[in-house]
Order: structure tokens, then sequence, then C-alpha cells
């Protein structure tokens, strides 16, 4: 999508028919190149979270003149986020694991999917399938997925971040 907007701004060429305050992306973390190209083009600070569709926003970067930490998400904003190891424990901040949300804008569960609810769910938590970790100031890098993971409104499953990637060089070279 971002670079999609690139392409339609002709890389920053022509303008935008308004101003923006900020330019949102939750999902896979944007490379530093591309965040660069985006904030040229738009003339606005682009604002790193981490969502899914069973959440929403779970974790964001400040809106300037707060600091955000580059290749971060931010911090959490409203459910509770943790990273956990393969047997279940929690991790300590700098230790990489999987994602696991909690809170009351958690769905609970999947529309008629009953197995599909066992296997993501976990004494309460969601288990996102993403893997991430804390800095010591609790901010928030997420990776990648371990495992695809299914939107709960959608057939498609979400690409992990090298799959993107290789989209969007194969894209720019088509272009070159």
């Amino acid at each position: 999508m971002h670079r999609a907007i690139l392409t339609l701004l002709d890389g920053g060429r022509r303008t935008l028919p308004c101003e923006l305050r900020f330019v949102r992306s939750i999902g896979a973390p944007l490379s530093p190149d591309l965040i660069a190209s985006l904030e040229s083009a738009l003339h606005g600070p682009v604002i790193e979270g981490y969502g899914l569709t069973e959440v929403g926003a779970a974790t964001s970067n400040p809106l300037p003149p707060g600091q955000r930490k580059p290749g971060s998400v931010g911090t959490v904003t409203g459910a509770e986020v943790a990273v956990f190891d393969a047997s279940g424990l929690r991790l300590a901040p700098g230790v990489e694991g999987e994602i696991r949300i909690r809170g009351a804008a958690v769905t609970s569960g999947y529309w008629n999917d009953a197995e599909a609810t066992r296997a993501s769910f976990h004494d309460g938590w969601l288990r996102t399938g993403d893997l991430g970790r804390f800095d010591e100031r609790r901010v928030f890098t997420a990776k990648n997925r371990h495992r695809v993971a299914r939107a709960v409104d959608s057939p498609m499953p979400h690409a992990p971040r090298g799959a993107k990637d290789l989209i969007h060089e194969l894209v720019d070279h088509m272009q070159a």
C-alpha cells in the first residue's frame, strides 16, 4: 500500500491535494528507506505501530514531538502485550518470543470456527503467531510471523515481512 502511494505520487514529484498530520502504518515494520521516502513525499511523519484484526492497534510510536525509535512499533497503547517462549513462560525484556495479547479490545474468538479459537487462545491470551521483543524501556519491536496468521474477516493470510519486502523489490525492479 505504501509503495503504491509513492508510485501514485510519482516518487514525491507530485503532491497530495491536502496536508496530512501523519501517516499510520500498522503491520509489518517498514524499512527505514521506505519511511524516509514516504515522509518526504507526504510531508508528514510515518507513525508505525503493531496490531491485528483480532485486536486493533496494540502498540504505537508517538506523534512528534515524541521520540520514535527506528525499527520499533512503539509502546503498548491499550491491551496487555507480552512475549512468551514456546513452553508458555513470559520472557524478560530483550528476549525474542511469541507475541501474545489480552484485554477488553481483543476478540473472544473466530466466527463459526471453534477449532481456530481453541488453537489461538490460551489462558486468556491471543497467541498471535508473531515474533517480537521489548527493550529495557518497554519499547516494542515486532519481527516476523513464525506461522501464517488467519485474519478474522478474511480468508487471505497475512504475508511475513520478508515476502512483502521481496514483492516491493520486484515492483521496484519492474518499474525501473
